[in-house]
């Protein structure tokens, strides 16, 4: 009898210790999972919030998702393009001032305005503005004109000047040398094509000449260099009306009793209108640019963040 009830005493212990055991498992995983799922739903989370974000973003950006709002995209960003070819082009499209082939790849490829290029270009407003009452401001602006690809394009410019009025046998090589200029530098580097319409006017081939000159004050409007030359061009192709033209945008003389020129006035202040325009498009340039590619760095920046959050909140 002893030994039956001991026998039911250690039974019911081993079902009391089973019973212990199921519950502590239960337990334990009733505190685990619960942490595990939180985890991955907030991973979760964080990811489609990213996710819709971005999508958002392409939304706004391309007005729907469907193919009339892509279509009405693609047709806004050429009509920006078309306006900004207006601007520099100054609502013309003169095929003469274009000189090859080559020409127009080089001017697609027009380098981006820099800090020094701002920097230069209102530095160059500021001279034209001197201009009013003295030809002093002329001898800074060749400079200027001259380095605006630095010293070492301004000290080959000069030196090709030896060949280009010195002796005559050096021309064909003077010619090369500012072809090469032009080919390293683009044709926004208006003193070579300057100096090669000089070159070309100096050999009798006016049309090339003038086609030049075209060319520099496509970029500078202002360029009183080019346009006293294109006036000598017109003249020796008997062009008395693009002589007459041309010689009424020339930078008109300062007296010599030092009176005030409205002429002169007007000028100055054509040119410098038309060179904060120009500062104008280069900016615009800069904007379309890169614009986007800023907007595409704040949202990844963004998920970045959102994502380092994410990863110190789940270690904790």
């Amino acid at each position: 009898k002893n030994i039956h009830h001991s026998s039911f005493i250690i039974m019911g212990r081993r079902l009391v210790l089973l019973l212990l055991l199921l519950l502590q498992s239960a337990a334990v995983r009733s505190f685990v999972t619960p942490g595990y799922s939180s985890v991955v739903s907030r991973q979760q989370h964080v990811r489609g919030r990213v996710a819709l974000s971005l999508q958002q973003d392409d939304l706004e950006d391309s007005g729907g998702p469907n193919d009339e709002s892509e279509k009405k995209k693609n047709d806004d960003v050429e009509a920006a393009r078309r306006r900004l070819e207006f601007l520099v082009s100054d609502g013309t499209n003169d095929d003469a001032a274009k000189t090859s082939d080559d020409d127009e790849d080089e001017e697609a490829a027009a380098p981006l305005l820099s800090t020094i290029g701002r920097e230069r270009r209102e530095a160059e407003i500021s001279m034209l503005r001197e201009l009013e009452y003295s030809d002093e401001a002329s001898a800074d602006l060749w400079a200027l004109w001259y380095s605006e690809r630095g010293p070492t394009a301004a000290a080959e410019l000069r030196a090709i000047e030896v060949d280009l009025f010195g002796d005559m046998s050096q021309w064909d090589h003077a010619e090369d040398r500012l072809k090469a200029l032009i080919e390293e530098h683009g044709m926004h580097f208006v003193e070579p094509l300057n100096r090669l319409a000089t070159l070309y006017y100096m050999q009798g081939k006016y049309e090339e000449s003038r086609r030049y000159c075209q060319a520099v004050l496509d970029k500078k409007p202002w360029h009183f260099g080019a346009l006293a030359g294109i006036v000598m061009v017109c003249a020796n192709l008997q062009d008395i009306t693009g002589a007459r033209q041309w010689a009424a945008r020339r930078l008109p003389p300062i007296p010599p009793d030092g009176t005030t020129n409205d002429r002169r006035s007007e000028w100055v202040e054509r040119a410098v209108e038309d060179a904060r325009k120009a500062l104008l498009e280069e900016e615009v340039r800069i904007r379309l640019a890169f614009g986007r590619k800023q907007r595409y760095q704040r949202k990844q920046e963004e998920a970045q963040q959102q994502q380092q959050s994410f990863e110190e909140d789940a270690w904790q």
